[in-house]
């Protein structure tokens, strides 16, 4: 398996790349990586500018790590298709703006057990404001997600909220061709890309574990 991250972004708040902010005495992007080794051989790291290979380097505790850029930022899945070239195997994906501190142990046999080409994380919430954040799924017959719902959107969701950690085949990259730009934010948007998979080849799966996207500096101090 190989590991993706995506950290593109703008990070306006933090007035510097994202992945690079320090918690707990290291740079974020660490912790993913972390979280991430027990089950891969390699990491690509996909990044506008150098400033985090210039931090991490191309090797972390014995894991190689490739960089790619992302050179107009144009939505997360536009970011994981930049791989393409280089990925030929199962990957786990997980946004560069995350801490979670559980494991993936349980995730990794659902994805090889069930046989999808596409595995996302949630978690139930008791509080469905929280998934105003994310991406939800809605109550349907069959599995649809929405990026960040509205208020009205709630009564409408399943009470799980969408987590960027996700497992895939490499066929993902088809998926993502096919989607388009969205029309509200002009991105490609990987929320857009999970409802192009088939539904028979497309599932959640519910993670254990403390989990923080880290959007905002208030997100930033609780974890520091």
């Amino acid at each position: 398996m190989i590991g993706v991250i995506p950290c593109a972004g703008k990070a306006k708040r933090f007035g510097k790349c994202k992945a690079l902010i320090k918690i707990k005495g290291k740079p974020l992007i660490k912790h993913i990586i972390l979280n991430m080794m027990p089950f891969v051989k390699k990491i690509i790291i996909i990044q506008h500018g150098k400033e985090i290979e210039k931090a991490i380097g191309d090797n972390y505790l014995d894991i190689p790590i490739v960089y790619v850029q992302q050179k107009h930022r144009k939505g997360i899945a536009h970011a994981i298709y930049k791989c393409k070239r280089i990925v030929n195997e199962n990957m786990i994906i997980i946004l560069g703006d995350i801490i979670y501190d559980g494991n993936f142990i349980d995730m990794k046999q659902s994805f090889e057990k069930s046989k999808v080409d596409f595995l996302f994380g949630v978690q139930k919430v008791k509080d469905k404001k929280l998934i105003k954040k994310s991406y939800g799924i809605f109550y349907e017959e069959f599995l649809r997600v929405i990026e960040k719902p509205l208020e009205s959107d709630l009564d409408n969701l399943f009470p799980y909220l969408g987590l960027g950690i996700y497992m895939a085949t490499p066929i993902l990259f088809d998926y993502i061709k096919q989607t388009k730009p969205n029309e509200r934010t002009g991105e490609i948007e990987f929320t857009d890309t999970i409802n192009i998979v088939p539904k028979d080849l497309c599932a959640a799966n519910i993670l254990e574990g403390d989990y923080i996207n880290i959007n905002t500096m208030e997100d930033y101090k609780k974890v520091k």
